[in-house]
């Protein structure tokens, strides 16, 4: 069986096709995965974005209500006083102009 040449070349044949449909399922698969991997980040990645602008809006919508109480904001006292007493810091990346880009 083997000594005949027209069936090791067919044999030959059929398993290099096996393996090329083998070797491209799996490159589809990885490719698959790393695709809906990036579109679910940058899903949170959106969501983060909102979350920071709601947050930056609740602090205007804050400072106004000082401000209309007592006449100043306090907008600077208080993020003074979250980076003194929670050792937190705002790194400016992410202001509305920046995220609505």
């Amino acid at each position: 069986m083997f000594d005949d040449p027209q069936v090791v070349a067919a044999l030959i044949t059929a398993a290099a096709t096996v393996f090329a449909a083998v070797i491209a399922a799996f490159i589809a698969g990885y490719l698959g995965k790393r695709i809906a991997g990036r579109e679910k980040a940058e899903e949170e990645r959106d969501a983060a974005a909102q979350d920071i602008l709601f947050l930056l809006a609740v602090e205007d919508r804050h400072c106004q209500l000082h401000k209309n109480n007592s006449g100043n904001s306090y907008k600077n006292l208080v993020r003074d006083h979250v980076r003194s007493e929670k050792h937190l810091e705002w790194s400016g990346k992410y202001t509305r102009s920046k995220i609505k880009k």
